[in-house]
């Protein structure tokens, strides 16, 4: 038994906080082993040995951490990188402050993003590559209403306002809720007159060289029949049918114009008036799929 002791292999003692280790293979006399499933602790009066196998060493925690969850706040802001990018959004956030990207988004977007104090308060973990302005927006709010301009400059439209609604919170308010009010600044051909055209839809003369103003609205697609009306009476009827608002300035072109087209969405008309200074804001519900005509807009105004 002596000498198997005097043959026991010894590995180099160290110390730690005041406690003796010694790594050794096997104890004294008198020693109490302790197993673990990666080694033994033999104790002995005043000093703390560990045994442990060449391969594995077992780890005492004298002094386990408290972990406590603290109420601080943050000393610094938590990184984001955003970009925008031909209708995409990159971005890499890690608990980042939903209002603080959102801003960085809108200055990027140069579009007003409008959202309540509960959605900006959100802290918002995401990693998305090249995503569709769109598809990034539904990602971000459950409810999303974009305001997109469409003229004969923007045929595929120009973004407005973004608004991002909370399922608990109303529609964001909008500019027609004035609706069917016109308001008329600038020249009109006859401004004794006035938009008289904004009543009911004339009926269709037996001369075909008579004046001719037909307007219909039918889930939410519009058709119009015009004949020697100008577009600022055709705009006006299609004001008071679609509740929307009508804004003119600057000069009005007093030649009449002739148009014939069925089932058109709103976005569309400037192209199919084709005449300068026409245009239209739209509202899309992305979340539904649909479109709401808030305002047309007619007028050259000079620089």
């Amino acid at each position: 038994m002596n000498n198997r002791r005097e043959g026991a292999r010894h590995l180099p003692k160290t110390r730690s906080r005041g406690v003796s280790l010694d790594f050794r293979t096997e104890g004294a006399r008198g020693e109490i082993p302790i197993r673990g499933t990666q080694g033994q602790v033999w104790l002995k009066p005043g000093v703390l040995e560990v045994f442990t196998l060449p391969a594995a060493l077992l780890l005492l925690s004298l002094s386990p951490p408290s972990l406590t969850a603290s109420t601080d706040p943050p000393t610094a802001a938590p990184a984001y990188t955003l970009s925008v990018s031909r209708g995409t959004v990159t971005l890499a956030s890690r608990g980042a402050m939903a209002k603080d990207v959102l801003a960085d988004l809108s200055a990027k977007l140069k579009v007003p993003i409008r959202f309540s104090e509960k959605t900006g308060a959100l802290r918002l973990s995401a990693k998305w590559e090249n995503v569709p302005l769109d598809t990034a927006l539904a990602l971000l709010s459950p409810r999303v209403f974009v305001d997109v301009m469409f003229d004969d400059q923007n045929p595929e439209g120009r973004y407005e306002a973004i608004h991002l609604v909370a399922p608990e919170e109303p529609d964001p308010a909008k500019a027609a809720d004035l609706a069917g009010v016109m308001i008329i600044h600038g020249n009109t051909a006859n401004e004794d007159e006035g938009p008289a055209a904004a009543g009911a839809p004339s009926p269709e003369p037996a001369d075909p060289t008579q004046p001719l103003l037909r307007v219909r609205v039918e889930n939410d697609l519009i058709s119009v029949k015009a004949r020697g009306q100008t577009v600022a009476a055709i705009l006006a009827q299609v004001a008071v049918l679609t509740r929307a608002r009508l804004i003119t300035r600057g000069t009005l072109d007093p030649e009449p114009a002739e148009l014939d087209f069925a089932g058109a969405a709103a976005e569309a008309l400037p192209c199919l008036i084709a005449r300068p200074g026409v245009s239209v804001l739209v509202r899309r519900d992305l979340e539904k799929n649909v479109s709401q005509l808030l305002e047309l807009r007619y007028g050259v105004v000079e620089p």
